[in-house]
């Protein structure tokens, strides 16, 4: 017996072990101080411990150290990274990364309200695009001496390579901006919302400028002024394109040139509207005539506040998905009778067979019945729309991912003798969906997230369902339920 028991409490000891090893394992979080981290190595055997600073709490002066003592098995944690996204509290005036880290995820450190200046230390290596967007008091970036890859110049401006790359520009500076000859390549979102920027002149030195969803200017600026002999790049009319003018890569945001009645025409000589071309731009913008353009890249259109009207050419013949996201007072879309892709009703999107429905204008509102003959509904069609009603037709088969994020919705009637049989991810998650839903039987494919945070009080599923299987958080998140 006492054999047994002395057996059962070994047990009992090491269950308790693995329990307490497994709550420090890689992804757990711990808090020292004011400062989040995350683990990302963890052995007990070797002490090679690391983490990632996940959240910067405090005020005023804040350095993240080499190292800390995790407050669960004591042992020493080195912190060489900040995860992506990390952010910092609103009170946090400057920040001090200490030797050691190196490396700054994907989109940290944005919107700080108060953050004035960051300084890296020599074994810093890699910064991710999207980090320090919009800190309209960021004023200055220091690298320590003997730092191989980063530097800065008198200004405060995080340089790369020798000084060739300008990797950061600090957001919270004003006026206009000349970029020095010294200079050849300006890093993906290195000007990342830029609230007081004037004019950029771009020298004929720089060849290599970030386009899309990275590009090197993220709604800066009120005019760019390239150099005549530059080799790679133009401004007309104060608007950044490639060379030969086929790519528009950058509207200023708060744009200073002519435009008559609030709208600008694409030159016909563009064929692709580079992704987060026109993204923040100021309320002056409200009308846009895409011309020739051929291609509308994802995100072309993000957060464009006071576009009203866009008039889709004759040649347009790709509108990716999500190209116009957050244009909240777009009423309406046009598309030319002569265009062989697209075609509108009532100020929405089609293709030009009426099968597939691309975009409906965030600003409709009310209720909208789908014509019969749709077949698919795409990706973000209706993303953060106005509509507080949708129906939709027999011969309806398909919804895609976010096809109605984040939109106004609250009430979805699948119609009569429904043949929807794919509902993507997070199609209807994030609306005002309440009440009752009956899921018909003909849907076999439901997406992650499908009905994600929403205020649906009962959910049936038709008899007969060809459903098989109930995805990761296709009902999850919603309390009333």
């Amino acid at each position: 017996m006492k054999q047994t028991k002395h057996l059962l409490l070994l047990l009992l000891a090491f269950i308790l072990s693995v329990t307490e090893t497994f709550a420090q394992a890689v992804g757990t979080d711990f808090t020292v101080g004011n400062i989040k981290y995350i683990v990302t190595a963890m052995d007990l055997t070797t002490h090679n411990n690391t983490a990632a600073v996940s959240y910067i709490g405090g005020t005023g002066a804040v350095t993240v150290p080499t190292s800390v003592v995790h407050p669960k098995n004591k042992e020493t944690v080195y912190i060489t990274e900040s995860k992506e996204y990390t952010n910092c509290a609103d009170g946090v005036t400057s920040i001090t990364f200490s030797e050691g880290y190196t490396t700054m995820g994907k989109g940290c450190y944005a919107k700080s309200k108060n953050l004035t200046k960051v300084t890296f230390p020599k074994s810093f290596t890699t910064m991710n695009p999207g980090c320090f967007e919009a800190n309209n008091k960021l004023t200055s970036f220091e690298v320590v001496s003997g730092n191989t890859k980063f530097s800065t110049n008198s200004d405060g401006w995080l340089l790369a390579d020798g000084g060739t790359t300008l990797q950061a520009y600090p957001t919270g500076l004003s006026g206009d901006v000349t970029i020095p000859n010294t200079i050849t390549k300006i890093a993906p979102t290195a000007f990342n919302v830029c609230a007081s920027l004037g004019k950029v002149t771009i020298p004929a030195s720089v060849t290599s400028i970030a386009s899309g969803i990275t590009t090197s200017f993220l709604a800066v600026g009120t005019y760019f002024e390239v150099d005549d002999s530059n080799p790679n790049y133009k401004s007309v009319d104060g608007v950044l394109f490639n060379k030969d003018v086929s790519e528009l890569i950058t509207f200023p945001k708060d744009y200073s040139g002519s435009l008559p009645s609030g709208k600008y025409t694409v030159p016909s000589t563009v064929k692709t509207i580079a992704g987060e071309a026109f993204s923040h731009t100021s309320t002056v913008l409200k009308a846009i005539d895409l011309s020739n353009t051929e291609t509308i890249s994802a995100q072309a259109f993000d957060y464009t506040s006071g576009l009203e009207k866009v008039t889709i050419g004759p040649k347009v013949n790709s509108i990716e998905d999500g190209a116009f996201l957050n244009c909240e007072k777009i009423t309406e879309y046009i598309v030319d009778a002569n265009n062989a892709s697209y075609s509108s009703d009532e100020g929405i999107i089609y293709s030009k067979d009426k099968k597939t429905l691309y975009l409906c204008p965030i600003a409709k509102t009310g209720s909208y019945e789908i014509p019969e003959g749709t077949v698919t509904v795409k990706a973000k069609a209706f993303y953060s729309s106005k509509l507080s009603s949708i129906k939709f037709p027999s011969t309806l088969t398909a919804v895609e991912d976010q096809a109605f994020r984040f939109s106004s919705i609250s009430n979805l009637d699948f119609g009569t003798n429904s043949n929807l049989s794919s509902i993507g991810s997070s199609a209807f998650g994030n609306t005002q969906l309440t009440g009752s839903l009956t899921l018909p039987a003909s849907v076999a494919n439901l997406g992650s997230g499908a009905f994600n945070y929403t205020k649906l009080k009962d959910v049936h599923i038709a008899d007969g369902s060809k459903l098989e299987a109930i995805t990761f958080q296709a009902f999850g998140n919603m309390p009333e339920l």
